[in-house]
């Protein structure tokens, strides 16, 4: 049986930040412009002990699966709301296990140890989002390359005792 677990990337985490710096270069920063350097700067950077940026990690039998950020902005044309759910991605070798189910699950529990009240996120998939209590809000123009009209989300917390 697999064991599962979500950890907080730490400042020091190296060998995570530099397979975290893959993904997102892989998956997004190539599509976008970015240059691997700025990636690992990027990333070395979303980490923070007990406030925004926070990096999550879903590690199976102690290897890296997926992963997931809460940053305080993703969208330049939406500046009017955050905090942001950011790159939740599942590594290729995992997909199809429930990794990336496992890593929503655990996002209430971690945007209520930061006191929020609520979290977005914006995406182009369907009918994923919704299993996991996040509301659908609008389409919007996220003005990124390539991506085009994308579905806003928001996922509201039971514990709303702070605003940011």
């Amino acid at each position: 049986m697999m064991k599962k677990e979500i950890i907080k990337v730490c400042h020091g985490d190296t060998s995570y930040i530099d397979t975290i710096t893959n993904w997102i270069y892989n998956w997004w920063g190539t599509i976008e412009g970015y240059s691997k350097e700025e990636i690992y700067s990027f990333c070395r950077n979303a980490i923070s002990k007990d406030q925004i940026p926070q990096t999550f990690l879903a590690l199976v039998d102690g290897e890296p699966a997926g992963m997931y950020q809460i940053l305080m902005s993703d969208c330049k044309s939406r500046p009017d709301i955050y905090p942001w759910l950011t790159d939740v991605f599942v590594d290729e070798k995992f997909r199809g296990q429930g990794i990336g189910s496992y890593l929503l699950k655990s996002v209430p529990e971690k945007i209520q140890e930061l006191h929020l009240k609520e979290i977005y996120l914006y995406t182009h998939i369907d009918n994923f989002y919704e299993h996991f209590s996040w509301e659908f809000i609008e389409y919007f123009n996220p003005y990124t390359t390539p991506t085009g009209i994308q579905k806003l989300y928001r996922l509201k917390t039971k514990e709303t005792t702070r605003t940011l």
